[in-house]
């Protein structure tokens, strides 16, 4: 199996860009912050589970 990190990172940058690419500078910090914030909440969730089994 291969992994294609460059592609799938590439992959995601160009997802962001298009869902960004109108946004004044204030409304793409609010978007990576947002991003940020739900990022965090899934890696709490992940780890409460991942400490009871």
């Amino acid at each position: 199996m291969t992994i294609k990190t460059v592609e799938t990172i590439r992959k995601i940058r160009d997802q962001h860009y298009e869902e960004i690419k109108d946004f004044s500078v204030k409304d793409q910090i609010e978007f990576i912050k947002k991003k940020a914030e739900q990022l965090k909440m899934a890696l709490k969730i992940d780890s409460h589970f991942a400490s009871k089994t």
